[in-house]
């Protein structure tokens, strides 16, 4: 009887032991692991605003070239009233300008965990963010796909999309 009773205690232990998770780290393990992924060249293919969708023959340009140093450069030909970053205006298009020529924006990143903030929500509740100077992200990438959407909660949520560019294209 106690060798039963000392097999079904060790068994509970480890599984005690294996479902641990430090306190704050709320976000699944492969979102925290895909941090280094984001590394690299991506061209913007979509953005969406309700039900409102610009895509690049609107004549809009956008590349992200993020480098592991924490520095992102943000080549485009749109002006969104001097705000560069990896957003796109829609709508209102008419905030949106296209310029003569492309022009490169250099911009720092950093992931880091933000309150979600939503009314009803845990207030101890936060998701990794990737942060571009200023401006909160939600993201994702998913195989070679990277998606940026804002802040949680938001009546009116902006969702842009990129894909990584190939080898032989950087």
């Amino acid at each position: 009887m106690n060798n039963v009773i000392l097999k079904l205690s060790s068994i509970l232990i480890l599984i005690a032991v294996l479902s641990c998770h430090k306190q704050g780290s709320r976000e699944p393990q492969d979102q925290r692991a895909d941090t280094t992924r984001v590394v690299g060249r991506w061209t913007w293919v979509r953005s969406n605003f309700l039900f409102n969708v610009l895509t690049p023959s609107s004549g809009v340009r956008k590349q992200l070239d993020f480098t592991a140093t924490g520095a992102v450069y943000i080549k485009h030909n749109d002006s969104t009233g001097g705000f560069p970053g990896p957003y796109i205006a829609v709508p209102p298009l008419s905030r949106l300008v296209l310029l003569g020529a492309d022009v490169t924006d250099t911009l720092s990143y950093r992931f880091g965990a933000e309150p979600v903030g939503c009314p009803g929500t845990d207030q101890d509740a936060s998701f990794t963010a990737l942060v571009i100077n200023n401006g909160i992200n939600q993201w994702k990438i998913s195989n070679d796909t990277l998606y940026l959407v804002t802040l949680p909660c938001l009546v009116q949520p902006d969702s842009v999309i990129y894909v990584r560019a190939k080898a032989g294209n950087l």
